[in-house]
């Protein structure tokens, strides 16, 4: 299922076209959450926890999503 990254603030929205490394999939603690099916103190909490590596970029919280997806299939075994 993908996830729509909607930057939040002006500064991000000019940069939209600025070219990513392949293979990364960012996006915010809400975008992960709706990605997870929790909710957004979920995925904070998990960051907190140490259990989802995440980015600060000034006040904006990345993740990226192959990294979900490592930390959930490290879990499960």
């Amino acid at each position: 299922m993908p996830v729509d990254i909607i930057p939040s603030n002006r500064y991000a929205r000019r940069h939209l076209d600025t070219p990513t490394p392949v293979g990364r999939r960012w996006a915010s603690t809400n975008g992960v959450a709706e990605y997870l099916g929790v909710a957004a103190r979920t995925v904070k909490n998990m960051i907190a926890d140490g259990r989802l590596p995440s980015y600060r970029l000034g006040r904006l919280v990345r993740i990226d999503l192959a990294e979900v997806d490592a930390a959930l299939e490290a879990s499960r075994k």
